[in-house]
């Protein structure tokens, strides 16, 4: 038997079935991991409190209708509630408003296309310079589509994984009335620029019905 009942959890090793306690969630890690829990908290009275029965349902058919592929490359869905979260965890961590009504179409956003050419690690000023052509395939005029840059620590050439947690450090709304400026000149969170390292970017979309664009991660080389 594996599993948790009533606070115990039940299992089994080489030594034969054994039961304790089950725990909570040990000491936060890092000051960026204890904010994202206490969204999922909001978010999860949020689709049992003020979301409709309707709404959830529309949730459920979308991620009924949009597959994903785990590491082996087995296709799976997620919960109406889980695409729910995909979301709007990301909306409520830069300061927009919760989408409620679920996309009408099931499906992934829009990846982006990114042109690296466009991007300008500054070692100098210790900042990364992105020009508006860096979007290939964005619109700053369509209001609500949403970019959100995250930056990881930077990395030497040498190192063999490339898979470090990303920060989010700028998101970027279309407006059709007051689209955003460019560039963008956006300040390295991780110390200072080192000529000859990595920088690793990942970026992410929210189309404006909801659809989240599966990620890019983008590794340029710092000039020195």
């Amino acid at each position: 038997m594996r599993g948790s009942i009533g606070g115990v959890t039940y299992s089994n090793n080489a030594a034969g079935d054994y039961r304790k306690l089950k725990r909570g969630p040990g000491r936060v890690r890092s000051i960026y991991q204890s904010p994202i829990r206490e969204i999922f908290g909001y978010l999860t009275h949020y689709w049992t409190d003020d979301l409709s029965a309707p709404q959830r349902t529309a949730w459920d058919t979308y991620a009924a209708g949009t597959t994903f592929y785990d590491s082996l490359g087995e296709t799976y869905h997620a919960s109406g509630f889980n695409m729910f979260l995909r979301t709007n965890t990301l909306l409520v961590r830069i300061g927009e408003t919760i989408i409620e009504t679920a996309p009408a179409t099931g499906g992934h956003g829009t990846t982006l296309t990114i042109d690296k050419g466009q991007i300008y690690p500054n070692e100098t000023l210790n900042r990364i310079d992105f020009l508006e052509e860096a979007f290939t395939n964005w619109d700053k005029t369509v209001t609500s589509d949403i970019i959100i840059i995250s930056f990881a620590p930077q990395i030497p050439p040498t190192l063999t994984t490339k898979r470090l947690p990303p920060r989010i450090v700028r998101s970027v709304v279309g407006d059709v009335g007051s689209p955003p400026g460019f560039p963008l000149l956006i300040t390295y969170p991780f110390g200072y620029l080192k000529a000859g390292n990595l920088a690793i970017m990942k970026f992410r979309r929210v189309e404006p019905d909801g659809k989240v664009a599966s990620f890019a991660i983008v590794i340029d080389s710092i000039a020195a």
